[in-house]
């Protein structure tokens, strides 16, 4: 019971970090952004674990953390560089209600991941898991009052297929999921924004609530998220635990719902109660876990 708890936290701060991360946006442009939090992170979890060893005794089996590889470039530039930067310019050009929503093409785009990239035929559960998640978004659509736009749809897609590829290579390289190797994934995805320095801005003058707002993302949404995926995902089963990853789209609106900036309709609401059904029908998602591949 535990491990389903953890895996649904982390989905729960994944989800509330797109509104912190909004905010930031006010602050920061899109690329110094990524730079700020992964490095941040990164460093951080190098740190932990350096202090770690200094003060626990020395393991007897002589395991120690896995060196740095030039592959962690990858998939931190697939997983968090390349998942994020995209969300963040979806989430510029568009709304936090239409990003979260459009969330919910995840399970369409694991069925055809599945089929044309893993050459591997999806389950009847998972298509139909897509369809209702498709569902979910057209019944949200519906009198929806909020700001879209092509160019956000078309980011968000393309973040949600850099994702299934992130955890196709974890899966395919057999790529451990020690949390130095995270950190070297965090680090390599910030030093990837540097390809954007001339777009590097602080928009406006630095307030201890945006510092605050930061260091949040930092540890809440970024750190812990990943280590309670990591924890909960070793005990259950790899679809038990991705298909939770369904619903983000749903935990990404419960900040604007309960700030009140939000409203639903019965329709909308319907659209959210098919979200939340393609997550607990999607039984064999293409997405993995964190234990052998991870998604905020």
């Amino acid at each position: 019971m535990k491990s389903h708890v953890y895996v649904l936290l982390s989905v729960f701060l994944w989800g509330i970090s797109q509104y912190l991360i909004d905010n930031l946006l006010l602050v920061f442009t899109p690329a110094l952004l990524i730079l700020l939090r992964f490095l941040s992170a990164g460093l951080l979890i190098l740190i932990l674990l350096k202090g770690q060893r200094v003060f626990k005794k020395p393991d007897s089996s002589g395991s120690k953390a896995p060196a740095f590889q030039f592959r962690y470039l990858l998939t931190g530039g697939l997983g968090a560089f390349g998942y994020y930067i995209l969300m963040v310019y979806a989430l510029s050009f568009s709304s936090i209600t239409f990003v979260s929503i459009m969330g919910g093409v995840l399970p369409v785009l694991a069925v055809l991941f599945d089929r044309f990239i893993v050459n591997r035929r999806p389950g009847k559960l998972q298509i139909f898991a897509g369809w209702v998640s498709m569902s979910g978004i057209l019944f949200f659509a519906i009198e929806g009052n909020f700001a879209w736009s092509v160019p956000s749809a078309l980011l968000v897609i393309g973040a949600n297929i850099s994702w299934l590829f992130y955890g196709h290579l974890k899966i395919k390289w057999n790529i451990g999921e020690d949390s130095a190797v995270l950190a070297y994934e965090f680090i390599g995805a910030a030093l990837l924004t540097l390809l954007f320095i001339p777009s590097y801005k602080i928009l406006k003058p630095l307030t201890v609530s945006c510092i605050l707002e930061l260091a949040a993302v930092v540890i809440l949404s970024t750190i812990l998220p990943y280590l309670l995926y990591l924890k909960g995902s070793k005990a259950i089963s790899i679809s038990t635990a991705s298909m939770y990853l369904n619903l983000l789209p749903v935990t990404s609106l419960l900040p604007v719902l309960l700030a009140g900036t939000l409203t639903l309709n019965r329709m909308q609401s319907a659209g959210v109660i098919l979200l939340i059904l393609s997550a607990v029908i999607g039984k064999e998602p293409s997405v993995p876990s964190f234990q052998s591949s991870r998604n905020s």
